[in-house]
């Protein structure tokens, strides 16, 4: 066995070097708990922002635990915030400040937070907050559930519905903010169901007339709105007097009913019918007739003066179609062998009859002469076009009459067959002047009247067609700038002779007329006519002062201003000035252009009140005021 060749004394001396070492390592341990202690006293007086490296403080290193609080909390509405905060603690759990703290949210959809800790609700749902001090990390658990405070309905504060719509409803849920509370279904209820029904999801259906109000209601909260229903129309049956006939120019023996209902078949009251005739097919009894409470209304038609179909047509307020009624004008009957076939000839000078001209040839016994020739001449002017040089089957013949210039009757020589052996028929034609063409003053311009009076004499004027013919029927426009008429569109008589009678505005001065043809084929003619006051009615002192000196004048005159019953200033109306006290001068003064009249007043010695009055003589119209006279400043 091998012996050690250690020296003992130099073993002795490496033990004393282990024990040296070690104490120095204590005295390092214990150096570096001293100097973090003075890290951390450092930190705790604020002096730490001296001792930060690269963004990590002191107080970050002793960081050891983080604790949130609250740890679990919940927000009502979008928008509300929340205040997470956070404790940082070391070892010995001492709270750290000045620690550099990082948040985050787990779904930034839901809620936000910052770096102060402040949380806001941005969705419903839930979330987790986190805080943490370096490798350190603690949670809070924020739901976010929005709780209903109000209902609102999107439409206008009333409904308006007709009978069969429907309308789908709109309403949302609103929490305290005012932002919208999703997936939450809100139920509507009706105060009526047999007005308006409304389903629990908000579809609503118009099923009478009426009103009743909707209500959307959810978690207790609640918004009505107002609806009204009413009867459309829908549908318009005849109930009597369709197919009839009756001799042309005549009344229908029986009125026209109707019925108007809607689109269920319930009568429609109130509804407004219209009843028209086309030119020359008759007229109705009124124009215009509203439904009773049972849908119905009639009308009495009398047939226009020419044979064959007439129509009637009949519109009803809120319906698009029209409806046609039928009645049947059965022509006069003739006693001579020529006759005239149609009804008599009637136009405008100068224009060519909407209708041909026709005869009927018939033998003794009433057969018709087929195929006889005729020849037609026109005798006043203007020409006749054939449209066949003989008679047809039923022994007529017809001609285009394009009439000559002159208004009056103008006649039509019909050759029937050997003018040698057959008279000549003739045929007269009423005709008419044309459409007015001209308008002239005839008389009644340059007056003067009273205002709110009629003018003694008629605005006379005459209407004249193109070719200088009398237009009797022309329509006038009359548009009085001041003042009224009695007729707004008065027509013309058969000399073509239009009478208007102007009563003046209330307004004194110059006043004017306007006239022109409603054709619009000439240019409107102004009348004026000068308007005067009528009698006085009114006299009013004009501002007199309150109180005066007694026995002196006042400094201004009292003027009286005479108007009439219109307000317009009456001249040359005598006024006679009185007094309880003192003296006027004049006494009597004529009102000038404006009605003014003027006196001066040098009030009675006494103090106290007194009287002036003013008088329009030969009238009953007085006014009188009351002026307080003083002495020496005082009452």
């Amino acid at each position: 066995m091998a012996r050690s060749t250690m020296d003992p004394k130099k073993n002795r001396v490496s033990l004393g070097h282990l024990t040296t070492a070690g104490k120095w390592m204590m005295v390092a341990v214990t150096t570096s708990a001293a100097v973090l202690g003075l890290l951390v006293s450092a930190r705790n007086l604020g002096l730490t922002p001296w001792l930060k490296t690269n963004g990590i403080s002191f107080a970050d290193l002793a960081a050891r635990r983080v604790l949130v609080t609250p740890a679990v909390d919940t927000l009502r509405a979008l928008g509300d915030t929340l205040h997470l905060a956070a404790t940082i603690t070391d070892d010995h759990g001492a709270t750290l400040s000045g620690t550099n703290i990082l948040w985050t949210t787990d779904d930034s959809m839901v809620a936000t937070v910052d770096s102060a800790g402040d949380v806001v609700a941005r969705a419903a749902g839930s979330t987790t907050i986190g805080a943490a001090v370096r490798e350190h990390r603690a949670t809070a658990r924020v739901t976010v559930w929005q709780k209903v405070r109000a209902v609102l309905i999107a439409h206008d504060s009333l409904l308006h519905l007709t009978e069969g719509n429907s309308l789908e409803l709109v309403s949302r849920a609103l929490d305290a903010r005012g932002r919208v509370v999703q997936g939450r279904g809100i139920k509507w209820a009706s105060a009526d169901s047999g007005i308006v029904a409304v389903s629990s999801t908000g579809g609503a259906q118009a099923v009478g007339a009426g009103r009743t109000t909707l209500t959307a209601s959810i978690d207790g909260y609640s918004s009505t709105v107002a609806a009204e229903v009413v009867f459309k129309a829908a549908a318009v049956q005849v109930l009597a007097g369709s197919a009839q006939r009756a001799p042309a120019g005549r009344p229908l023996p029986r009125s026209v009913q109707l019925q108007v209902s809607s689109r269920s078949g319930r009568p429609v009251p109130d509804a407004q019918v219209t009843f028209a005739t086309e030119a020359a097919e008759g007229t109705v009894e009124s124009a215009t007739a509203a439904t009773d409470r049972n849908g119905r209304t009639r009308a009495s038609w009398t047939l226009g003066p020419h044979a064959g179909r007439q129509r009637l047509l009949i519109t009803i307020a809120g319906m698009d179609s029209t409806l046609q009624i039928v009645a049947e004008a059965d022509p006069l009957p003739r006693n001579t062998r020529i006759q005239l076939a149609g009804q008599a000839p009637a136009g405008a000078a100068g224009t060519k009859l909407a209708e041909a001209v026709g005869i009927r040839v018939t033998d003794s016994a009433g057969a018709a002469d087929a195929d006889v020739p005729v020849v037609w001449s026109a005798l006043d002017g203007g020409r006749l076009e054939a449209q066949a040089s003989r008679t047809d089957s039923v022994g007529e013949a017809w001609a285009h009459w394009v009439l000559g210039p002159r208004a009056g009757a103008q006649h039509a020589r019909v050759q029937v067959g050997n003018p040698r052996t057959m008279p000549a028929f003739r045929i007269t034609a009423a005709v008419v002047a044309d459409t007015a063409a001209t308008l002239a003053l005839l008389s009644g311009g340059g007056q003067a009247g009273r205002v709110g009076a009629a003018l003694e004499r008629p605005i006379v004027f005459r209407l004249n067609d193109r070719y200088g013919n009398p237009a009797g029927g022309g329509s006038v426009a009359v548009t009085a700038l001041a003042g009224s008429v009695a007729d707004s569109a008065p027509l013309s008589d058969a000399e073509g002779k239009v009478r208007i009678h102007w009563t003046l505005g209330r307004m004194t001065g110059a006043q004017a007329l306007q006239v022109a043809l409603s054709s619009g084929a000439s240019a409107p003619i102004r009348i004026t006519a000068r308007a005067l006051a009528v009698g006085p009615a009114n006299v009013a002192l004009e501002s007199p002062p309150h109180s005066g000196s007694a026995g002196r004048a006042l400094a201004k005159p009292i003027t009286a201003t005479v108007t009439d019953v219109y307000g317009n200033p009456v001249a040359d109306a005598l006024v006679v000035f009185s007094t309880s006290a003192g003296s006027l001068t004049p006494a009597r003064a004529m009102t000038d252009a404006q009605g003014h009249a003027a006196t001066h007043w040098t009030m009675g010695p006494a103090a106290g009140d007194q009287t002036i009055a003013a008088t329009v003589r030969g009238t009953s119209v007085t006014t009188s005021a009351v002026v307080r006279a003083t002495k020496n400043g005082k009452q």
